[in-house]
């Protein structure tokens, strides 16, 4: 490797001097890179590499909805791209992980708990481990090895506490920290209505209102939650769906809603929030 910073020109030297051989570069979470000129790298390396025909494979694994948001805007490198959609998890797939997982840590989380998890977790892997995760070290912290609900509890506020700062600025903006009740309605039928194996949900007018996966909003705070970026349309699927512009910001709402209604001391429940 070059003492300075590697550079597309590095890559291909480097990749000139293999033989026989077929490489596959795996690079996850690529969504969090957020210089452009490491996007625009990353684009030009595999543009040329693929120019040169050699035997080497990308696989840049991250939250987008488009090749042209995760890699950039680099139209000749749509030639070299497939792009392969991975689909959410079913709530049960999800139970079965947290199942397994409480398994292998010698933890007993009730059909309950798994349930309340599976719900927040939205077919999310992540968001499931850490809720478990957090839930685990409560239990254990107060000598117990069975999840009870003020683990859960403690879990939901530990997420929503280590949210991803981008997040929070968002969700505080659009939200107007909480004081915007009509935006928070929107953003919280939009996160725990019906979604698609993508995470994506219908929105459809209904009179002089808007149906936003199923329940109705102001038509004023769903503007407010397009314009200030918490929400996009999904414009070649059709005019009518729509997806979260952070795919964590659902959680956020979710984890928040409850977090809300156990301060107002009401029955706390993923669904129909």
């Amino acid at each position: 490797m070059p003492p300075n910073a590697l550079r597309p020109n590095d890559v291909l030297n480097l990749c000139s001097r293999l033989r026989d051989v077929r490489i596959l570069l795996m690079v996850d979470e690529f969504d969090r890179v957020t210089d452009k000129d490491t996007r625009t790298a990353v684009a030009d390396t595999i543009k040329h590499l693929s120019d040169r025909a050699f035997s080497i494979l990308f696989m840049i694994i991250g939250a987008s909805g488009s090749p042209e948001a995760l890699l950039g805007r680099h139209l000749s490198i749509q030639r070299c791209v497939t792009r392969v959609a991975l689909p959410l998890l079913t709530q049960a797939q999800v139970e079965h992980l947290v199942e397994r997982g409480a398994a292998q840590a010698g933890l007993e989380f009730s059909a309950a708990a798994r349930t309340c998890i599976a719900e927040l977790a939205r077919g999310v892997p992540y968001m499931a481990q850490l809720l478990s995760l957090r839930a685990g070290q409560a239990a254990l912290g107060n000598g117990r090895v069975t999840i009870l609900g003020g683990d859960l509890l403690a879990a939901i506020e530990a997420a929503a506490i280590e949210a991803d700062p981008r997040i929070l600025i968002l969700y505080a903006r659009v939200t107007d920290a909480e004081r915007d009740t009509a935006a928070l309605a929107a953003l919280r039928a939009a996160a725990a209505g019906p979604q698609d194996g993508l995470g994506r949900f219908r929105v459809v007018p209904d009179g002089p209102s808007i149906r936003v996966a199923g329940l109705q909003v102001e038509p004023a705070a769903w503007h407010r939650v397009l314009s200030l970026g918490a929400i996009e349309a999904v414009h070649d699927e059709g005019p009518d769906l729509f997806t979260f512009t952070e795919a964590m910001l659902p959680h956020l709402v979710l984890l928040r809603a409850l977090l809300a209604r156990q301060a107002a001391a009401e029955p706390a429940s993923p669904r129909g929030l």
